[in-house]
């Protein structure tokens, strides 16, 4: 049959509990003979009636009142069930719990009493089996005579006193993360029990338990003294629970002991943090050089990628900091079409107010459409689609969007110079276009002839004139606008050669189309220099 050690710590609380308050109650238990004081440090362990062994590796006996008046390991919790039989309570378990059986008490004529248990017509006694001055005893159940005697002793404010032993100085004050079965209220000035209510943008926010600790209630306690003796509690009398809203966790063990009594949490520094002094002096729950978390101590869980240091503050100090971070953030258009090339100023609203100063991270999805520079102003590039993105730079990454369409700027109307050409055949003719507005005036534009054999016409709107007749050269938009305008073209047939002495009026011009003279003679032609021009309809050859 397996016990927990607990349960021969339990077993002996059980009889003070019976001698002294005749009910339920808190107790120490210390024994008679080596006045060392026991305490449960496991809930593992073993009373074989078969074979007669034992294993109460569970159970701790230490001297001295110092230490045990500080240690929640020594307080236990006496149950009357019926009769004889009681259910000893502590750290989280009890002996019914652990062996689904009840302790039996019996009282020495000297006040002491004898812890025991009986199966079969066995009875096993609990005494400290270790007989020498030392300050750690043993329990045992091979011990007879004094050593299994026990005093039960009901915690009190006076000389069975339970005092925190602070760890952490911070400010001027005093502080312990604690953590127990029992509940209790401070007996002494100066004390204070918080939990940690909500874990955000590296703060912990604490709460106050103003009317005592309920049992089972992971805390962290603050007071004016690093003295246990200064800082007593009144065991009992708190009714509730652990509130639903603390985010810490307790535990009551930290023991390695063999495999059997191995008992304790490794303390993992991606999820927890432990109350601590931060890097500012200030109190805090941080990131701490562990192993393992103390006994009878809280820890804080937190998500994997939590700041190291967690601040300590009250919620009235969370929410004026919270006023500090982005709650909300809408974009001023959520929809918007620009035409290529024109701009559009976006502008993000922040909430609250104290936080609308913040800077403001922009960005764009597709900058081969749109760029967006730090101040939302929207430069357009190309048609297409992108989304503009304002995010929050205070931790809590916030965004608000605007989907935006650039679309292309079409031509209203085209116009073509000059509207028409005639020339003789082997020579050229530069046409231009206008195209409106001016921002439409980029695109390309498409240039064909109705007539090849007369004109052709290259994508920049230069005209050959590669035969007699006529052609139309249009050109048309390629936006989608559709737009053309035209140029007739007629083609001239020339002669070979014209003499300067030859009579006749014509009109001169030269081919590239800069006025000589009108109305000129033969005579005048004499004047010309040797080369080819129009006259009338023809091409004619001066020759010297």
């Amino acid at each position: 049959m397996r016990f927990s050690l607990l349960l021969a710590t339990l077993a002996l609380t059980s009889i003070a509990s019976l001698a002294e308050v005749n009910g339920d109650g808190y107790y120490r238990i210390q024994n008679y003979k080596t006045t060392r004081y026991v305490y449960v440090t496991d809930n593992k362990g073993r009373l074989d009636y078969a074979t007669t062994t034992a294993d109460m590796g569970a159970i701790e006996l230490w001297l001295g009142l110092d230490k045990a008046a500080c240690d929640p390991a020594t307080v236990c919790y006496v149950k009357s069930i019926s009769g004889s039989q009681y259910d000893v309570q502590a750290q989280g378990t009890g002996i019914y719990e652990i062996i689904s059986t009840y302790v039996k008490l019996r009282k020495n004529s000297d006040g002491t009493y004898l812890a025991y248990g009986e199966k079969s017509g066995m009875t096993k006694y609990l005494g400290d089996g270790e007989k020498g001055d030392c300050d750690r005893g043993v329990m045992s159940s091979e011990v007879s005579g004094d050593y299994r005697k026990w005093w039960i002793k009901p915690i009190n404010t006076d000389d069975n006193y339970f005092g925190v032993k602070a760890d952490l100085s911070v400010g001027g004050k005093h502080y312990r993360s604690f953590y127990t079965e029992f509940p209790y209220s401070f007996a002494s000035s100066g004390m204070k029990a918080y939990y940690i209510s909500k874990v955000d943008n590296g703060m912990a926010v604490m709460k106050e338990l103003t009317d005592g600790v309920p049992g089972e209630t992971p805390v962290f306690i603050e007071t004016s003294s690093d003295q246990p003796v200064n800082c007593k509690l009144n065991i009992g009398g708190v009714s509730g629970s652990n509130p639903s809203d603390n985010k810490l966790t307790g535990v009551y063990f930290n023991t390695y002991n063999g495999p059997s009594h191995t008992n304790r949490v490794a303390y993992n520094p991606n999820t927890m943090r432990v109350l601590g002094k931060t890097s500012d002096g200030k109190l805090g729950f941080i990131t701490a050089v562990l192993d393992y978390i103390p006994a009878n101590s809280s820890y804080l869980k937190v998500a994997a990628g939590t700041a190291a240091e967690l601040k300590i503050v009250t919620e009235a100090e969370y929410e004026e900091e919270m006023s500090k971070f982005a709650q909300s953030i809408t974009m001023s258009q959520t929809t918007a079409s620009v035409t290529e090339g024109e701009q559009l100023q976006l502008t993000a609203t922040v909430l609250p107010e104290p936080a609308a100063s913040q800077a403001l991270t922009w960005t764009s999805s597709n900058t081969a459409v749109a760029t967006v520079d730090a101040n939302g102003l929207v430069s357009t590039i190309a048609p297409g689609t992108a989304t503009i993105t304002a995010t929050t730079t205070d931790g809590t990454n916030l965004s608000a969007t605007c989907a935006l369409t650039v679309t292309k700027i079409l031509a209203s109307s085209i116009t073509i110079a000059p509207t028409s050409v005639n020339a003789v055949e082997g020579s050229q003719a530069q046409l231009t276009a206008t195209v409106l507005p001016a921002k439409a005036a980029s695109q390309a534009l498409t240039w064909t002839s109705s007539n090849t054999a007369v004109a052709t016409v290259d994508a920049n709107g230069l005209v050959s004139i590669v035969g007699v007749g006529t052609a139309i050269i249009q050109v048309t938009t390629t936006d989608g606008s559709n737009l053309s305008a035209t140029c007739a073209v007629t083609g001239i047939a020339g002669v070979e050669a014209i003499f300067a002495n030859k009579s006749g009026k014509a009109d001169i011009y030269t081919i590239s189309g800069t006025l000589v003279k009108k109305n000129a003679t033969a005579d005048d032609a004499k004047q010309l220099p040797a080369g080819i021009y129009v006259i009338g309809n023809m091409k004619v050859a001066i020759s010297r």
